[in-house]
């Protein structure tokens, strides 16, 4: 009975297994017919295309001052440290002083910036050719000597008195034209690049090396050089021919009264004057009076002009020595009569 049994248990077991892997491979089978179609009908027929608009952030541009930035980037720096005292790592008999108290503030707010806007300006007045009066210059100027007359100027000009009498006395005194003119341009040599400058020469009436101040670069340099030697005059005369003489209106007077009005329109901080304070206009017999030449200053003044007049002078009357000095005292200016120091 046992014997029987088993064989047909056997066959039975293997009959099972048999079933399931035809059944699994049945599986398979329909799971690739199933993947096949898939793909065949993507392909044959695929999905309609979708369009999707993703959201996009778009920052504005910002527009940075450069003087805020700036003005940010030195509040953000930070100011010095400073201690009080210098510390000893260990005890001494000497106590050191204080270190001096220094204005931090002052150091952190240095601004580079406006040594790049002086140089700037500079080169500008160059370029220009000058222009305005002195006024208008930057900076404290230069420090001036001038036939041993020392001042500080913004814009000067230098007034010579081309008479024939003056010649005559500077020649006598040891200052012959040639050294006039030489010491003219060594003080334009000196001058900063913020002090402009202006030639005039006068006989009655007058004529200036330019209509405006120029700055002393090398343009200005090389016309006051050819000015001084084709223009100066020698002969004491300075006839209304002469190409940019200026000459009074009609009805009105020239001489030094008339000069002196033209010289401080054009503002300058300084004015040379080179003369032996003997004054003719064609209105005037003997000399021009002086009181004309107190109301040319005092009408400059009025108006707000502020001129330093120095006096070079050669042979003054002590009367007219005396007149022109109560006039560069009046403007902050001195008298030297050279030959008589």
């Amino acid at each position: 009975m046992n014997t029987a049994a088993a064989p047909a248990a056997k066959k039975q077991h293997r009959s099972v297994l048999v079933s399931v892997l035809i059944f699994s491979i049945g599986i398979h089978i329909l799971a690739g017919l199933i993947a096949a179609a898939y793909v065949v009908v993507k392909w044959i027929a695929p999905p309609e295309a979708t369009f999707v608009a993703k959201k996009m952030v778009a920052l504005p541009p910002q527009i940075i001052d450069p003087r805020m930035a700036s003005a940010e980037l030195e509040a953000a720096a930070p100011k010095p440290v400073l201690d009080e005292k210098i510390a000893s790592v260990r005890e001494t008999d000497v106590s050191l002083p204080d270190i001096p108290q220094i204005q931090t503030d002052q150091v952190a707010d240095f601004d580079p910036s406006a040594l790049i806007t002086d140089a700037a300006a500079g080169l500008g007045a160059g370029a220009g050719g000058g222009g305005g009066g002195g006024a208008g210059g930057g900076g404290e100027g230069s420090g001036l000597s001038f036939f041993g007359i020392q001042t500080q100027a913004r814009s000067i000009i230098i007034v010579f008195d081309i008479s024939q009498s003056v010649l005559t006395k500077a020649q006598k005194a040891g200052v012959p034209i040639t050294a006039i003119r030489e010491e003219t341009l060594k003080l334009i040599d000196t001058l900063s690049i913020n002090t402009k400058f202006n030639l005039v020469q006068f006989s009655r009436i007058y004529q200036p090396m330019a209509p405006e101040m120029l700055p002393p670069n090398e343009s200005g340099k090389a016309a006051a050089r050819q000015w001084l030697e084709r223009e100066f005059r020698t002969d004491g005369m300075l006839p209304r021919s002469v190409r940019g003489a200026r000459s009074p209106e009609a009805g009105q007077d020239n001489g030094i009264a008339f000069v002196l009005r033209g010289v401080l329109a054009m503002q300058p901080d300084v004015v040379f004057l080179i003369s032996d304070a003997s004054f003719q206009s064609e209105n005037h017999s003997s000399q021009v009076p002086w009181v004309e030449v107190e109301d040319a200053v005092k009408a400059h003044e009025k108006a707000g002009g502020q001129t330093k007049i120095h006096v070079i002078g050669f042979e003054m009357k002590p009367e007219d020595k005396k007149e022109l000095r109560s006039i560069a005292r009046r403007t902050g200016g001195t008298v030297r009569e050279i030959g008589q120091d």
